[in-house]
């Protein structure tokens, strides 16, 4: 079997190459990659040029107000919440994870607050990118080990990295309500 080596390719009346191949193998795509029928890749990555992406315009939502259909970012990372309070706590444990598809970002974290009697709101930092204009509520689910409200709310206003631990309605809990207590779970946000 023949082995074919390409390293760029282009259209034949363009003055650049549309696609070539780095050192590792990756595809390197310069514009947007748009596919008519099946896209496999077998090796190596698929890499696109900053401020492009996958265009799905082919299945066109007409129903509502549309303002993209440019898949240009996906990022999966670690993040270390801490302590915005105002009160100095150093968390006993924390840490957490994201995956960022487009403008919404998931993310699972877990935070074990040390002995306090500190009175300010219980407010964590640390968020991997900043909360959007009028998109700071999230969506969340999860589990803390204080719970005499029975269910905890994330309160933020737009354009953060961090947000209050409340109660539905918008009290706040403090950090003496969570001294020595655990919170874990996961939440939604979307980005500017």
């Amino acid at each position: 079997m023949s082995t074919i080596k390409v390293t760029n390719l282009r259209h034949e009346s363009a003055s650049s190459s549309n696609i070539t191949l780095d050192s590792s193998n990756n595809a390197v795509v310069a514009g947007t990659l748009g596919c008519t029928g099946d896209l496999t890749v077998t090796s190596g990555n698929l890499v696109l040029s900053s401020g492009n992406g996958i265009d799905f315009s082919a299945t066109a939502n007409s129903s509502g107000t549309m303002t993209s259909e440019l898949l240009d970012d996906y990022e999966e990372g670690t993040y270390t919440p801490t302590d915005v309070s105002g009160a100095g706590l150093s968390f006993s444990a924390a840490g957490g994870f994201y995956t960022k598809i487009g403008r919404l970002v998931t993310c699972f974290f877990y935070v074990t607050f040390p002995s306090t009697a500190n009175t300010s709101a219980a407010a964590i930092g640390g968020l991997p990118f900043t909360t959007g204009n009028n998109v700071a509520g999230g969506v969340w689910t999860g589990a803390v080990s204080y719970n005499t409200y029975g269910s905890v709310a994330l309160i933020g206003p737009s354009s953060v990295t961090s947000f209050n631990l409340g109660i539905p309605g918008g009290t706040d809990i403090t950090n003496a309500n969570m001294s020595l207590k655990v919170i874990r779970g996961s939440f939604s946000y979307y980005v500017a």
